[in-house]
């Protein structure tokens, strides 16, 4: 093969015998199988390592190009064949090409075959030589990444979703379908272009700069995390849209994918919602007022004196009436928070003169399920700032809740303890909790536990969150912790104070 000249350290002559040796060692430790091909007798010659690697016996080789070329895969041989010629008619002295073979014994494999041409001095090709090597486990591997590829393209292209991939600089890399509905824009015209096309130029201005000190090692504004921004479509539409965004690394270069959620339709649908829940409350709070205000004056004899029977009738009828105005007020309350218009007033208060407040204005409603409601322990004598009315609005829904879902005759705890400099205070049941499926609900808009017609606890699904809006806007947090008794336990936060006026402020 190799007729390079080797010296050794006495500087004679290492024999040609002696290359071939080596070179065919060498090999065999490499696990290559070594060839040869004399074009002028059609000769193909195989070593052992060779023979092992197409899955033929050496004894029935017989060396003739045709056997070699049954060898091949019959889908492959013309296309092989005809490299073959292509490469001893040509100028090239060297080749490197895969071919697929079909094996009586192993059945279809995979070879990478190196060739190597020689040629007398005028050009024309006298013998090929080469090795070959088995790359079965390579190819294979390599048609399971390009079919998982495959796979995966085929996924992004068909999601709902928007999915939008950027390099290291802001360019474009990917934009799959959904995003070129959404956005109105071709892939084909998007792809290479910095991604602050997609967004309205007070976000646009900012971006490069943002990407840039991310990765200088800024903190992550948008990265690992879900947000509510803007986009704008190819027509200059502005629209809201939610966005997760993920890094990457490849081939060792940093990239993001964005996920991109069109919340127009979803807008367009609460904002419906929300408007027919405030007509409808407004449109209702007026006669019901009324009738609650009739009811109560035949119940205290303004048309004289009630029966018996129709006093019983009565106090349904106005049990129900303020059942209903409370379940108004809810939506009200919901409304105004949604658009900002609930007012509030911030005083400073004992914690213990609210928790206390808070059981009063409940004691009637537990005690008519025969539930009652105890406050734990010492309460620590600080203070919070919030408006009183509101505390104590998520407080009762809290209990309320509470008194809903706890056996006969049981009890609910309200506890308050101090948590670094946060005051936590607890409304604990001992019922049958709450499913972890439901749990990542529970603050949401009307989510009930039972919504079907005949559950047996009424409610809107509001009232958790409206807690939840009212803590925020007095600089709070709501939560829900599993008790340890197995019922349910919920809990509001507020930064503590420590100095307590005598007077509100506002």
């Amino acid at each position: 093969m190799l007729k390079n000249r080797f010296r050794s350290g006495n500087d004679t002559q290492i024999t040609l015998q002696q290359s071939l040796e080596r070179e065919r060692l060498l090999a065999k430790i490499a696990q290559l199988g070594i060839w040869e091909y004399e074009i002028a007798t059609e000769t193909v010659t195989l070593d052992d390592r060779s023979c092992e690697i197409y899955g033929v016996n050496r004894a029935e080789f017989d060396g003739t190009t045709e056997t070699w070329i049954a060898l091949l895969h019959p889908e492959d041989r013309d296309a092989i064949t005809r490299r073959m010629r292509m490469f001893r008619d040509a100028t090239a002295d060297a080749l490197t090409i895969t071919i697929r073979v079909l094996s009586p014994n192993l059945g279809e494999r995979y070879i990478s075959l190196g060739a190597q041409m020689e040629r007398d001095e005028h050009g024309r090709a006298q013998r090929m030589f080469g090795v070959v090597r088995d790359v079965t486990d390579e190819k294979m591997f390599e048609q399971r990444l390009q079919e998982r590829a495959q796979h995966m393209q085929a996924v992004i292209d068909n999601m709902f979703d928007c999915i939008v991939a950027i390099d290291a600089t802001g360019t474009i890399t990917s934009f799959n379908p959904a995003a070129e509905a959404v956005f109105g824009r071709p892939s084909g015209n998007v792809i290479g272009q910095n991604v602050s096309i997609l967004m309205p130029q007070t976000y646009a201005d900012n971006h490069d700069q943002y990407l840039a000190n991310y990765l200088s090692g800024a903190e992550p504004l948008v990265i690992g995390r879900i947000r509510e921004l803007v986009g704008i479509r190819n027509n200059g539409e502005i629209f809201p849209m939610e966005l997760a965004v993920t890094e990457f690394h490849h081939a060792g270069e940093r990239g993001f994918v964005g996920v991109i959620r069109d919340l127009t339709e979803q807008k367009r649908v609460e904002r419906m919602q929300t408007e027919f829940v405030a007509t409808v409350s407004h449109e209702l709070r007026t006669p019901l007022t009324s009738i609650a205000g009739a009811l109560a004056l035949l119940k205290g004899g303004a048309a004289g004196a009630i029966p018996e029977k129709a006093t019983k009738l009565l106090d349904t009828a106005m049990r129900n009436s303020h059942r209903l105005t409370r379940l108004i007020e809810d939506l009200l309350d919901m409304e105004r928070l949604t658009f900002d218009r609930l007012n509030f007033n911030f005083a400073v208060h004992r914690v213990d003169a609210l928790l206390k407040q808070a059981i009063e204005a409940n004691e009637t409603y537990a005690g008519s399920s025969n539930i009652s409601l105890e406050l734990m322990a010492t309460v620590p004598e600080v203070s919070i700032r919030v408006d009183d009315g509101r505390f104590v609005q998520i407080l009762s829904n809290f209990l309320s809740n509470a008194v809903k879902f706890s056996p006969q005759g049981a009890s609910v705890l309200v506890e308050a303890t101090l948590e670094d400099e946060d005051v936590l205070c607890t409304v604990t049941d001992f019922g049958s909790g709450i499913p972890d499926s439901f749990q990542e609900r529970l603050f949401q808009k009307f989510s009930q536990l039972d919504a079907s017609d005949t559950r047996n606890t009424s409610g809107t699904g509001l009232g958790l969150a409206i807690s939840k809006e009212l803590a925020i806007n007095m600089n709070g947090s709501v939560g829900y912790t599993p008790a340890k008794t197995g019922g349910a336990q919920f809990w509001v936060r507020f930064p503590a104070v420590t100095d307590v006026p005598e007077k509100h402020v506002s």
